[in-house]
């Protein structure tokens, strides 16, 4: 190392190591951060009074969520709110659903009266509006489908008490 710096004195070679060590994991850190995180405005309001959207108004902002994009299958589980994309009416739509219900649990498809057991590597995803798209109208979901797991909410503005649970 003595060649690539000149000692001027004792521990300053070291030092620009370290320097060096710390600059390489902050970029390291970064790069990570990058790849397995992302950042979004909730844009819909059907999983309100949970998350709030910011719909029609384009004076309100909705909820932003911090979204780890590469879930692993146990972060896939019953009340975890996930990004999914499914296709409704011929177009890809990505969106945050919460996790219903999962893998060996009973659920009704769509247009049936029968129960099934939800198989392995498949799950329920539910909006809190009534006039969401989720499981009732799609049916099951794939756990490729899901895109990522909400691990953080930052309430947005033009929330007021009567769309604010917390």
């Amino acid at each position: 190392m003595s060649i690539i710096f000149k000692r001027r004195k004792d521990g300053e070679e070291s030092k620009a190591i370290r320097l060096i060590i710390l600059f390489l994991t902050l970029v390291f850190l970064g790069l990570i951060a990058t790849l397995c995180f992302t950042v979004r405005e909730m844009d819909s309001s059907t999983m309100e009074p949970l998350l709030h959207g910011s719909g029609s108004d384009p004076t309100c902002s909705g909820d932003i969520l911090l979204i780890m994009t590469r879930p692993l299958p146990e972060h896939i589980k019953e009340h975890s709110l996930v990004l999914v994309q499914f296709t409704w009416s011929g177009k890809t739509v990505e969106t945050v659903r919460e996790i219903d219900k999962t893998e060996g649990e009973n659920f009704r498809p769509p247009g049936t009266t029968n129960m099934i057991t939800i198989p392995e590597g498949w799950c329920c995803i539910a909006a809190k509006d009534p006039r969401g798209i989720d499981s009732r109208l799609i049916g099951l979901v794939h756990r490729t489908q899901v895109k990522g797991v909400v691990v953080k909410v930052f309430h947005g503005g033009c929330r007021t008490a009567a769309n604010v649970s917390d």
